[in-house]
C-alpha cells in the first residue's frame, strides 16, 4: 500500500490536469484495496484521495474519503479538504 501511496503522490505532484489526477485517485484507491494497511497508512490514503477529489470538483467523494480519514485520525487535512467541499457544496456540516 505504501508504494500506492508513493505513487499516488508522485502523480498528483505531477499532474497536469484531469488525467494525472484520475491516475493518483486511481493508485490511492489501489493501496486502500490492499490487505492489512495499517490505519496510519489508510487514513493518509483516504486523505490524499480526498485532495484528489477536491481537484476534479468531486465534492461530494471528497466529504466521504475526509469523514472516513477523520474517523481513523482526526487531521488538519483531512478537516480543510473536507471544509473546502463542504463550502463549495454550500454544505455547512460534515455528515
Amino acid at each position: 500500500a505504501e508504494q500506492f501511496r508513493d505513487r499516488g503522490n508522485e502523480a498528483l505532484k505531477t499532474a497536469t490536469g484531469f488525467v494525472g489526477w484520475r491516475v493518483a485517485k486511481g493508485l490511492y484507491t489501489d493501496g486502500l484495496r490492499q490487505e492489512g494497511v495499517d490505519s496510519g497508512l489508510r487514513c493518509i490514503l483516504f486523505a490524499n484521495r480526498a485532495q484528489v477529489e477536491l481537484n476534479l470538483e468531486n465534492y461530494g467523494n471528497c466529504i466521504k474519503d475526509c469523514v472516513q480519514s477523520v474517523k481513523i485520525k482526526p487531521t488538519v487535512k483531512a478537516y480543510f479538504r473536507g471544509i473546502k467541499a463542504s463550502n463549495a457544496l454550500r454544505k455547512w456540516e460534515m455528515t
